[in-house]
């Protein structure tokens, strides 16, 4: 292989790392729409009374302050 037969290798493989890390970059912004996207669903739906929200245990009476 010549100098310039090299260079343009090389160039070329550049242009493919950018390229993979623009999808990569692209790929996280998807996954973290939808996942914001899904979060809001639940939410409206745990609002609605269509799906049951997570509740904390109650407290065993020995615990609880008394006020």
């Amino acid at each position: 292989m010549n100098i310039f037969t090299r260079i343009a290798y090389r160039i070329r493989a550049v242009r493919i790392d950018l390229l993979r890390a623009d999808i990569a970059d692209n790929e996280r912004l998807i996954r973290n729409l939808e996942r914001k996207q899904r979060a809001d669903i639940n939410r409206r739906l745990a609002r609605s009374g269509v799906m049951a929200t997570r509740t904390r245990a109650p407290v065993p009476e020995f615990l609880r302050k008394v006020a």
